[in-house]
């Protein structure tokens, strides 16, 4: 085979490949750009120490000597390529009066320079507020932490500075001609998200204006169009309300017959009428479900009809009610809920299997079975813990809410009959772990040997009555603390929305609010914080569902204190803690991003299948596109931990 001169171009496997590129050669200074959750966006010096073909090995200059294997390659089929590796970039002087609103800047911040934009137009001032895009987070910098973000062209080695960041330009325009009621921020977290941002554009350093003005405007417009139907539904016209009224009235009569009624005229008005006012208010119809003909209406607060009829008498209910969106979904819960429209294992649509006890739904696969059941079905959540039945009315001799309870720790389902002398526990053990939740709760403990403070939390109500000052100061003081936890996970996660409740789950798991639908109940949650003087650092959310297994869906350290062994500390002293109340296993869901992290550092393994159908009587908090993971908690590995554990200034030394 030909040689291939320097710096030439290869196609391998759909990428551009340079190899042995002159310009990252042995011992050569090189920056990394990182693309893991939490550090997109970073670029990290290192020197090449070794180079193969279209790799290059880097060891980290502020990494205790970590070397990684880095790809000098660019796919074809990405625009807007940002690169993995480059040349350190030239340096270009300036100074605070050089830099202004939307310009492209890397700041550098915990010895890592990320890409950003100067997000305010305090113009000539040493300090300036940096946005940036790829993590959605925000900071102050000083103007000699910055420098101009330059581009590195691998064909002709040659660098250019980037411009000001086109979405920030073209929302200006648009908020000329638009009425724009969102945060350029919210619009663009709105953006990124849309499939043919993914598509077309990739990278927030797209410059081709015409494409983010097309997808700018259909946000602003897409948000503008939700405020005006908010808008219509206060002004609730009377007229068409009655539209309503006396089309509800006239179908569900005792002598009405649709098939004569479907043929007048009138009748036909009347009911688009009714139809028209419905959607405006807020309402919407779905056709086609799942490839089925099927026709179904969902208010604003996430109640599904099959019928108009009985759509227009939930419509009414709320209207003579006078009950706000708010309101209505407070009430949910104690009205007669549909099924839920995923799977509560996987958190995946599709064909599921639904539960004649509560609103749960399953895939067959997930729960265990080879095909749908022909008669009535419960799913495991709703079989009692103690004698593993379904039908509580034939082994319980009375009606299920005098015999079925919920256990309070664990909230599995048991017979009372089957295990009387208990009230609000399944068993002595659950007890037990009640307890010692209790006992451990809201007292401070000390970690490490830099002042650090780990604290278990509970959000808890303040009773009605209970006008004692050291009481209400207390609950205040960890209403207070979990909200600060909240801005932590935001800072951490981007948003959790749940489409049914249109609430922000971070929000409800911190607050332990209560569902019937038993993935969105979270009254169990505890939040773990690590501390120091004060300062949150580092915070998770746990949930001990009996002594079996605890689950931990929810970690985030601040930025500045990421990769300083933070999270070591917080997890060793949850694990430790939890092992003297005697739990087995802790499960948590890990995005693909972090996945290796879990499995290397935290001696986490991946759940298989045969695992899970250990542990579907339990109802974890899982999201989509997170790989379930699990971990025994022994002896052993808490000595191994204990030894490897590191102090804040050895973290911040590097030494971990």
């Amino acid at each position: 085979m030909a040689a291939i001169n320097e710096g030439a171009k290869l196609m391998c496997g759909g990428l551009r490949v340079y190899n042995s590129n002159p310009r990252l050669l042995l011992n050569e200074k090189a920056e990394v750009r990182c693309v893991d959750e939490g550090f997109q966006g970073s670029w990290h010096g290192g020197t090449v120490v070794d180079q193969k073909n279209h790799i290059r090995l880097i060891q980290y200059d502020h990494y205790d000597g970590l070397t990684e294997s880095v790809p000098v390659w660019k796919p074809y089929n990405i625009p807007n390529w940002r690169g993995n590796i480059r040349p350190i970039p030239p340096l270009l002087t300036h100074n605070q009066n050089s830099l202004h609103y939307g310009q492209c800047v890397d700041a550098l911040f915990d010895k890592a320079w990320w890409e950003g934009v100067i997000f305010d137009h305090d113009d000539g001032c040493e300090e300036r507020l940096v946005f940036f895009p790829d993590r959605g987070d925000e900071l102050r910098v000083h103007f000699e932490n910055t420098r101009l973000t330059q581009e590195w062209n691998a064909h002709n080695d040659e660098w250019k500075v980037r411009c000001d960041w086109v979405f920030l330009k073209v929302f200006e325009e648009l908020e000329l001609e638009w009425p724009v009621l969102i945060s350029a921020k919210q619009i663009w977290f709105k953006v990124r998200v849309k499939k043919r941002f993914r598509n077309d554009m990739c990278e927030w350093t797209c410059n081709a204006k015409e494409k983010w003005k097309n997808i700018v405007k259909e946000v602003i417009f897409d948000n503008f169009s939700l405020h005006m139907k908010e808008f219509y539904c206060k002004l609730n016209s009377s007229y068409c309300t009655q539209a309503v009224i006396d089309y509800h009235l006239l179908v569900s009569g005792r002598t009405c017959d649709l098939r004569r009624l479907k043929k007048d005229s009138k009748f036909r008005k009347m009911k688009n009428r009714a139809k028209k006012h419905m959607l405006t208010v807020g309402w919407a119809k779905y056709e086609n479900i799942l490839g089925h003909k099927l026709v179904r209406y969902k208010s604003p607060s996430g109640k599904r009809f099959k019928k108009l009829s009985q759509a227009c008498k939930r419509y009414i209910w709320e209207s003579l009610s006078n009950k706000n969106d708010q309101d209505v979904q407070k009430d949910k819960d104690q009205l007669e809920n549909e099924n839920d429209y995923i799977c509560s294992v996987c958190h995946y649509g599709g064909e599921l299997v639904l539960c004649d006890k509560c609103p749960s739904s399953f895939h067959i696969s997930c729960v265990g079975l080879e095909e749908v059941p022909d008669e009535e079905w419960c799913c495991p959540m709703c079989c009692c813990k103690v004698c593993n039945q379904n039908r509580y009315e034939k082994h319980c001799g009375q009606s299920t809410d005098g015999k079925i309870l919920s256990c309070e720790q664990c909230e599995r389902i048991w017979c009372l009959e089957r295990n009387e002398h208990l009230s609000k526990f399944c068993s002595p053990r659950c007890e037990e772990i009640f307890m010692g939740l209790q006992m451990l709760s809201g007292k401070p403990v000390s970690v490490g040997k830099d002042d650090l403070t780990w604290t278990l939390l509970k959000y808890k109500k303040i009773e009605c009555g209970n006008r004692d000052a050291s009481y209400i100061d207390e609950l205040t003081e960890i209403h207070k603390k979990l909200k600060v936890v909240i801005k932590v996970m935001h800072e951490s996660f981007d948003p959790l929305i749940e489409p049914l409740t249109r609430r922000d789950m971070v929000e409800d798991v911190i607050f332990c609010r209560w569902s019937k639908l038993k993935r969105l109940n979270f009254k169990g949650f505890y939040t773990v914080i690590l501390e120091k003087d004060n300062e949150l650092i580092s915070a998770a959310t746990v949930r001990v569902l009996g002594e079996k297994v605890a689950e931990l869906p929810l970690v985030g350290t601040r930025v500045e204190y990421r990769r300083s062994g933070m999270g070591h500390i917080l997890m060793n002293e949850l694990e430790k803690n939890l092992m003297d109340l005697g739990i087995e296993r802790l499960i948590l869901p890990a995005a693909s991003s972090s996945l290796h992290t879990w499995t290397t550092s935290f001696g986490f393994s991946i759940m298989t299948d045969a695992d899970k159908l250990n542990f579907l009587d339990y109802t974890f908090l899982n999201f989509q596109g997170t790989t379930m993971c699990h971990k025994l908690l022994t002896r052993e590995t808490e000595h191994i931990k204990k030894s490897h554990e590191p102090t804040l200034m050895e973290a911040q030394s590097g030494k971990h």
